[in-house]
């Protein structure tokens, strides 16, 4: 049997809209369930990492400041390197022009970054992170650290090191292709 679920999700100010297509089958006690999606890996990084964000980001408060995804994601590509600019920031966090600009007037008012203008191309923006801001990814990380060892605590290490292994291997190769294309439309 096949069910259609249309859901409308409300995060933030953004609204999202979700069509759902999922075979559906009646278990022992008669009621229906959604069929397994342990061998879907799109299906579960994206479940996955969407828990662990989720409690991350209900630990993760600085200074008043609360933090949301577009403001880790940034905070960790700055903490590897700064300054950036904040197009180059949009393509390897994953987010679009418009998600990078409001984290990043966010960060900015809350003394996490600054922003000024490319030397080179005024048009750009560099971003840097302050010294605030790499307190704040310090805590950050701390806060992700123990969600993450309490979510894998009964994962043998073995297995979770061959998991961060291959999940890494998928980023970095999407990411080149990523980059890649990004470059070749630029020129």
């Amino acid at each position: 049997m096949k069910a259609t679920l249309n859901l409308t999700i409300l995060v933030g100010q953004e609204t999202y809209w979700l069509l759902l297509r999922c075979r559906c089958n009646h278990n022992d006690n008669n009621t229906l369930t959604a069929d397994d999606h342990s061998d879907n890996l799109i299906f579960l990084t994206n479940r996955v990492g969407r828990q662990l964000a989720r409690l991350a980001m209900e630990r993760i408060t600085f200074d008043k400041f609360e933090a949301q995804g577009p403001h880790i994601g940034l905070l960790a590509d700055l903490s590897a390197q700064s300054p950036q600019r904040q197009q180059d920031l949009a393509i390897t966090t994953v987010k679009d022009k418009a998600t990078i600009t409001r984290a990043v007037q966010q960060m900015e008012n809350a003394g996490l970054i600054t922003r000024v203008p490319d030397t080179i191309d005024r048009r750009q923006k560099m971003i840097s992170i302050t010294k605030q801001g790499r307190k704040f990814w310090q805590h950050a990380q701390e806060e992700m650290q123990t969600v993450l060892e309490k979510a894998t605590e009964s994962i043998d290490p073995e297995k979770l090191a061959i998991c961060n292994e291959v999940l890494f291997s998928i980023y970095e190769a999407q990411r080149e292709v990523t980059l890649y294309a990004k470059q070749s439309t630029h020129e």
